[in-house]
């Protein structure tokens, strides 16, 4: 499996701030920034086309995060008075929103939406894949039907060792060990790609394939007494 997720770039482009660089600087700066981050996409966003005024759909998209965090602390003073002794002004303090458009808010979906079709999505779909071919080498065909109905062992839980109580505690069964800790699956498990395979499908919203993962893995968690991943399959159909 490929260990580096998808990626993309975003190059902001503040066109209130009077140091941006010009369109044919914006443009070199992207073709560079193409060059060094490929394969993976890059997107060149501009925002704050408008004035100091906040749009109403504006201040409502920024209303709830900004109740969320409460009032923003005082700006600091500034270290020296004026001259005639005269109170120092107190700077303004910046309205979130400030200047975005409705054109700034239709390129900051559009390039959201980019982000996902062009690099997430097709990052899932070839995970997908590579899962895919690697459990059928295990799972798939007669002779792996057999090997695995025939000769599949229970894993072993991951116990306590790894966590050991503060305190002395009553000794526990096999199976509420299991149960109590789980079962654990690394990526290098059949159990544990089936079970990414399932989650990345279901993101994908391919329902049936999702599913078809989910009912094959549980029956490997039921064998090994690991009933939080049991149930963790079962939730999923």
């Amino acid at each position: 499996l490929d260990p580096v997720p998808a990626r993309a770039a975003v190059l902001l482009h503040d066109l209130a701030d009077p140091a941006s660089p010009s369109p044919a600087e914006l443009a070199d700066k992207l073709e560079r920034l193409k060059a060094r981050f490929q394969p993976h996409p890059v997107l060149a966003l501009q925002i704050n086309r408008g004035g100091p005024e906040v749009l109403r759909e504006v201040q409502d998209l920024f209303r709830p995060h900004v109740a969320a965090r409460g009032a923003p602390p005082p700006p600091p003073m500034p270290a020296e008075s004026p001259a005639d002794g005269a109170a120092p002004a107190a700077p303004a303090t910046a309205t979130p929103g400030a200047r975005l458009t409705k054109e700034d808010l239709d390129s900051l979906a559009q390039v959201a939406a980019d982000v996902v079709t062009k690099s997430a999505v097709p990052w899932m779909e070839n995970q997908v894949q590579q899962l895919e071919s690697q459990i059928s080498q295990s799972r798939k065909g007669l002779k792996n039907q057999l090997k695995y109905m025939l000769w599949r062992k229970p894993r072993e839980s991951t116990g306590s060792s790894s966590h050991p109580p503060a305190t002395a505690a009553p000794s526990y069964s096999t199976e509420q060990v299991s149960q109590d800790n789980g079962t654990m699956y690394p990526l290098h498990t059949v159990e544990g790609q089936m079970r990414l395979a399932g989650d990345l499908a279901f993101l994908l919203r391919d329902y049936e394939t999702a599913s078809s993962y989910y009912r094959n893995v549980v029956s490997d968690f039921k064998q090994d007494r690991s009933w939080k991943h049991t149930a963790g399959a079962y939730e999923m159909w």
